[in-house]
Formats: structure tokens, C-alpha cells, sequence
């Protein structure tokens, strides 16, 4: 039997009651239980409003339920007449769903104040804050321990939360599109924020809530499709990494090179993760650049590198070296020990152990890589 017209008509108000009871009701038994264990109203809303209809798997059951006897003509007709309206009305409610939860919490939902005490919970400061914790999270999380990075991890899963806190890690449980939970993570005082999860509504959220509290963080977000690119750099996102040629193993690279760790250690790093198989592609899209604030300086970059025994910056002085003469590059900082000399004279002569901070173009850099080592 087919849904008939007439009886639409007829009875639309008992199929749109019908509509109605059958969406609340089951919004309200997913949204209830998704709360109580995520505390995120994002997160509940769009599970609710995701299972909010009939599958179509009712239409065997409607069909099977008419042909034993067990329903009758009317019924069978509001049975199908609502769940066809709701199966419809699905992708509406959901971008309905999508609209509010962006943009009403930012003026009529924002997280209480809270006092200094339980701000920043775990007293970090200049560090990173590493936001969901599967394989991108966990490879980023342990290549700032092999850098004696800070880094505090906000995760959603109450499990994972609940193992990696009793292995000592600086996690907390909560969604990390709310203000409260990214001042227990200390947003006020990180360095850089990245987040890896793969979700286009949180990544936006993400990206304003995080730039309003913090607008001089570096923020890192992981994307899964290329679509959310342009959208994210709106947003004032410093760097978006699409799935799709990018991973994470990039990821924990591009961050440790903001915190100046020589290259040779990333390498090393970045091997180790290989030899455990977490090996994944490394072709880079050469042609997206993240934003910068000036744009003569998009091609330039900072690149920290240890001077070998033997090679051949060890035992010159800048001015014999002349990496700014020959190359254009400039030796902005050097590292010695536990003592960092800015911006060292011409007359400094360097020695192996010292790590330099090397200013200059991509191409220019990427020369002198090869000369020093």
C-alpha cells in the first residue's frame, strides 16, 4: 500500500501531532543520556536531532504489521505519512540544530566566570593544549614529552579520560567548544592550541571560541575535508591540516619547529613513530600557506638546527660563516647550554653542541640545511 494523499489532507493535523510527539520524543531519549555523559550541549543536540525520525527499515515492519492483521488502514496510513515527513524533515532539523548551537551560545549561553583558582587547573604556562586524543592526539602528546613540551589534553571520551589521568597525564573531560573547560585546560596563557578531531561543526566553533579568548595562540586545526579550509582561515585559524594529505606525524612536526626543537630531533622523533607503524603519507599540498600578517614575510620561516662536530659552522664566527652574505639567512638566536644569546655579534664564534635559530626564506633555509649538515 501506498501513502494516500487524501488521507494527508484529511487528518494533517493527528500526522502532524504524530510528527511532533514522535521528534521530541526521541531528541529528548538521545538527548538526555548523550548529555549526562558528555556535559555538551553540541555534542547531545546534534544526537539528538541525528536519530529525531523513523529508519527505513519501519516501512518493512509497517508492512509486515498490515499484511498479519496486527494494524489497521489508519493506523498503517499515519504510520507512513510520518515517517516519510520525518525522514524529509531530518537534514532540515539538523542544519536547524547546526545554526543554533554556533551561534546563540555566544551571546546567550557563555560559561559563568570562574575563580583563578580553578582556572588553569594544572598552572601551565606558554604550552600546548592538545584537543581530542585519538592517534593524532596521542603522536603529538608524546613527541612534546620527548621535547619537554607543557601540554594539557582536553578530551570528550569519559574512558579515555579516566586511563590516561591514572597514567599521569594532564587530561580533563569536557567539550571543548566551552569556555570553562579551555580555562581549566589553561587557554589564557598557551603557546599553540590543536585540535584533531575530525568534526566541521566543532572545528568552527573551535576556531571562534578559541580566538576570542586567546587571540595571540597559534591555533592548529585538523580538518577532513579540503571544503573547510577557506572557512577555518576566516575564522583567524593559523594553520589547517587537511585529512586528506596531511598527517600526524606533520602534525607534531610543524609544532615542534614553532618551539625550536633542532631538526635533528624531530627526525629522530618522527622515525621512532615509523618503527611503532605509525608510518601514513607525507605529501604535502605545497600550495596552501597558512595566514601570516605580513605578506612579504609568508615564504619566511624560523628553523632551529644543532651545529655537528666537524661541520661547517663549527669553529666559525658569523662573520666568517656569512649565512646572511651568501644566502640571506640570518642567525637570529643561539642556544648554548642552558644560556640563549640573542641576536649574538658578528665576532660569536660558534662551536658543535650550540643549537642556532636560523631566519630566512623556505628555499634559502632549505639550503643551508644541506651546507650544515
Amino acid at each position: 500500500m501506498l501513502l494516500d494523499i487524501n488521507f494527508l489532507i484529511n487528518n494533517y493535523w493527528t500526522v502532524f501531532l504524530a510528527l511532533f510527539l514522535l521528534v521530541a520524543i526521541k531528541f529528548i531519549s538521545a538527548f538526555v543520556p548523550s548529555y549526562l555523559l558528555t556535559k555538551s550541549i553540541r555534542v547531545s543536540t546534534l544526537t539528538g536531532l541525528a536519530i529525531a525520525q523513523i529508519g527505513e527499515f519501519a516501512f518493512v515492519l509497517a508492512i509486515t504489521g498490515i499484511a498479519f492483521g496486527l494494524i489497521d488502514d489508519f493506523t498503517y496510513q499515519l504510520f507512513l505519512a510520518t515517517t516519510v515527513l520525518s525522514i524529509t524533515i531530518s537534514p532540515i532539523l539538523i542544519e536547524l540544530g547546526m545554526f543554533l548551537i554556533n551561534y546563540i551560545p555566544e551571546k546567550y549561553r557563555k560559561d559563568k566566570p570562574i575563580d583563578n583558582e580553578i582556572n588553569n587547573i594544572f598552572n601551565l604556562s606558554n604550552h600546548l593544549i592538545i584537543i581530542g586524543f585519538g592517534l593524532n592526539g596521542r603522536n603529538l602528546a608524546a613527541a612534546a614529552r620527548f621535547a619537554s613540551i607543557p601540554y594539557s589534553i582536553i578530551e570528550m571520551n569519559p574512558v579515555t579520560v579516566r586511563d590516561e589521568a591514572k597514567k599521569g597525564e594532564k587530561i580533563i573531560f569536557g567539550d571543548a567548544t566551552r569556555e570553562l573547560i579551555l580555562m581549566k585546560a589553561g587557554i589564557a596563557s598557551a603557546k599553540i592550541v590543536v585540535s584533531t578531531i575530525p568534526d566541521p561543526i566543532a572545528e568552527r566553533a573551535i576556531a571562534k571560541i578559541v580566538k576570542r579568548m586567546n587571540p595571540n595562540v597559534y591555533l592548529i586545526i585538523r580538518t577532513r575535508y579540503d571544503r573547510e579550509m577557506e572557512a577555518l582561515y576566516s575564522l583567524g585559524v593559523d594553520e589547517v591540516i587537511p585529512e586528506e594529505f596531511e598527517t600526524s606525524i606533520e602534525i607534531f612536526t610543524r609544532v615542534l619547529h614553532i618551539f625550536n626543537v633542532p631538526s635533528e630531533d624531530i627526525e629522530k622523533f618522527a622515525n621512532y613513530i615509523r618503527g611503532n607503524r605509525y608510518e601514513l603519507f607525507r605529501n604535502i599540498k605545497k600550495s596552501i600557506k597558512h595566514k601570516v600578517f605580513l605578506s612579504k614575510l609568508s615564504n619566511h620561516r624560523t628553523y632551529a638546527t644543532k651545529v655537528n662536530k666537524n661541520s661547517f659552522l663549527d669553529g666559525k664566527t658569523l662573520l666568517e660563516a656569512d649565512l646572511r652574505g651568501k644566502y640571506s639567512i640570518a642567525i637570529i638566536a643561539v642556544q648554548r647550554s642552558s644560556e640563549v644569546i640573542i641576536n649574538p655579534p658578528p665576532d660569536f664564534r660558534l662551536h658543535s653542541g650550540d643549537i642556532v635559530l636560523l631566519f630566512g626564506s623556505i628555499e634559502n633555509i632549505d639550503t643551508v640545511r644541506k651546507i650544515i649538515s
